[in-house]
């Protein structure tokens, strides 16, 4: 591995234009030398891709600059502007609208077919550990979630949960169609259901293409943590913040967020640890985003920001809030 990095420093010299680095090639440390250091993706970012032209240094100035790397200057302007540069607009190719609409009527023929094959699949999933899935198996969850038996559709929904701890489970689940059934099982009458829905997104959301289609997801999320109806619901509203939270690492639906605002800066305010820290969580990664500061100063609330920071407060609390400030 460390020959193969080695090759790969080299080669990504010689095409800036520098001279691969000397010394010796000795994997192992000796009484006369030690292994030159390797490249780390801050030193290609410093030596290569911020350099400005100031001529070819010999060898041993190449060394010693790869041993002793510049400590990077970080920027809140800077990481802001990187981030509106992180869209989904350049992540992976997903499902057409008419791909979409072919996977629900796939789901809904497979369910109409084999609704009793299905469901004793889902019951070896319960029983089992969670695991990468096959196409089928993926498919044949998907199928379940268009069920009329709510139970069912809340144990489909909590082992597709558990199942997006996996990479290869949130594309499959993807391709198969879930995205697009998840809103009307957000906006849908029973809690169980909902709650188990908010939790598959939380978990879906860990995955750029997944995020590229969750739009009209993000639409339900914002309209459930809006409704004052929930406060007592503690679970269900931590829940739904936590999957919003995942949302909001990308900026491209932040502009969703924006009637939310107030409602988030009254619960940093004045709701319940678990939920002023999820708020909290919510509010630092849309203030990362220089399009949503100007809504975020513009959000009333009943509150005052002197209190927040009081020494009284708890520190943890204080830390995130000095963050978000």
């Amino acid at each position: 591995l460390n020959l193969n990095a080695q090759a790969f420093t080299d080669t990504l010299l010689i095409l800036h234009g520098k001279k691969p680095i000397g010394g010796p090639r000795s994997l192992q440390n000796s009484p006369f030398h030690s292994p030159t250091r390797i490249l780390s993706p801050v030193d290609l970012h410093h030596q290569f891709l911020c350099h400005d032209g100031d001529g070819e240094r010999d060898t041993n100035a190449n060394i010693s600059n790869f041993s002793h790397p510049p400590t990077p200057k970080l920027s809140r302007r800077s990481s802001r502007r990187n981030l509106a540069r992180r869209s989904l607009a350049n992540s992976v190719v997903n499902l057409t609208e008419e791909q979409q609409e072919e996977a629900v009527a796939q789901a809904q023929s497979l369910l109409d077919e084999k609704e009793a094959e299905l469901t004793k699949r889902l019951e070896g999933f319960q029983s089992s550990r969670p695991r990468e899935l096959t196409p089928y198996e993926s498919k044949s969850l998907v199928a379940l979630l268009h069920s009329n038996d709510k139970e069912k559709i809340a144990r489909t929904l909590v082992t597709i949960s558990n199942c997006a701890a996996f990479t290869r489970n949130q594309d499959s689940l993807r391709e198969a169609g879930i995205l697009v059934r998840l809103p009307s099982l957000l906006a849908g009458p029973d809690r169980s259901v909902q709650l188990a829905a908010v939790m598959a997104c939380a978990n879906l959301a860990l995955n750029t293409g997944n995020m590229k289609e969750m739009e009209q997801a993000v639409v339900v999320l914002v309209l459930l943590a809006d409704d004052r109806a929930r406060d007592l619901d503690l679970e269900f509203l931590s829940n739904t913040l936590l999957a919003l939270t995942n949302i909001a690492v990308l900026p491209d639906w932040h502009h969703q967020f924006h009637p939310l605002l107030p409602r988030l800066l009254q619960l940093w305010h004045s709701a319940p640890n678990t939920i002023k820290f999820q708020s909290l969580r919510l509010l630092i990664n849309l203030a990362c985003n220089d399009e949503t500061i100007p809504h975020l100063l513009a959000a009333k609330t009943d509150g005052g920001l002197v209190q927040m920071v009081a020494r009284s407060t708890p520190e943890d609390q204080l830390l995130r809030s000095s963050t978000l400030l």
